[in-house]
């Protein structure tokens, strides 16, 4: 089935199709708040 070139916005890619590289950068890993130096952590 072919595609208009209406059916997506310019700003959309299809999920169907790679996003070209640039497009989005890699989210970083979340990595927790290190204890600041010297106050010892509270008992858990």
């Amino acid at each position: 089935m072919p595609t208009a070139p209406t059916e997506h916005p310019l700003h959309e890619v299809p999920d169907e199709l790679p996003r070209p590289p640039g497009d989005l950068p890699p989210a970083p890993p979340p990595s927790p708040a290190p204890a600041p130096a010297g106050i010892p952590a509270p008992p858990a």
